[in-house]
């Protein structure tokens, strides 16, 4: 979505972000992990600094789906 592409270049989080980031915090509490989720707030932190369009199957590889 336009929205989320322009928050995420002014580096805001998004509405993916944060209920990603509170899987990965809630499993982390519980002894146990939530990489996809992980994986997903990673690519968000990182897309300030490294934007980029992801085609569907890069996206898949990078999540590990």
């Amino acid at each position: 979505a336009p929205s989320m592409t322009d928050g995420l270049a002014l580096g805001r989080r998004t509405e993916i972000d944060a209920p990603s980031g509170e899987v990965v915090r809630l499993a982390q509490e519980h002894g146990l992990s939530a990489p996809r989720n992980a994986r997903m707030v990673g690519l968000l932190g990182a897309w300030p600094q490294q934007p980029r369009r992801w085609t569907a199957r890069e996206l898949q590889d990078a999540l590990g789906l």
